[in-house]
């Protein structure tokens, strides 16, 4: 497992590099991106919300792709994969256009049926929504 996870990051790793020229190579392994942000290695969640936001920044209608893989982090019986999504959701929130609304619900559930202490994650997400956009 440990090998598979190694190399499941070198990959995310040269994905991130390729694609800080060309953020378009990202589209063709969206669904693969999106279906490591609930791995059980942290850095390999981290590197996935990175690349699917950068992705999003290019392509901001590709939210509602990106939407159902953020839900079943926000609802994963992990919490660290929770609070990885908690922790990576304001800007996707800012740029996911009419997916907004339900992501903001969906990360205001998590943090309320959360089993840790995400709270610092939450006053970010807040700092970040209030501060960065026209939503209020």
């Amino acid at each position: 497992k440990q090998w598979y996870q190694r190399r499941v990051r070198g990959i995310l790793q040269d994905l991130d590099s390729g694609s800080i020229k060309k953020p378009a190579v990202l589209k063709m392994f969206l669904t693969e991106i999106c279906r490591r942000m609930v791995s059980d290695s942290s850095e390999c969640r981290s590197l996935a919300h990175k690349l699917v936001i950068r992705h999003v920044r290019q392509v901001p209608r590709d939210s509602a792709v990106v939407f159902p893989y953020i839900e079943d982090a926000l609802q994963h019986s992990q919490q660290d994969i929770v609070k990885s999504a908690i922790s990576e959701i304001p800007e996707l929130i800012l740029l996911s256009g009419p997916e907004t609304p339900k992501l903001m619900r969906l990360a205001f559930q998590a943090v309320a049926s959360a089993k840790t202490d995400i709270v610092q994650e939450f006053m970010v997400l807040i700092k970040t929504l209030v501060t960065s956009s026209d939503l209020f």
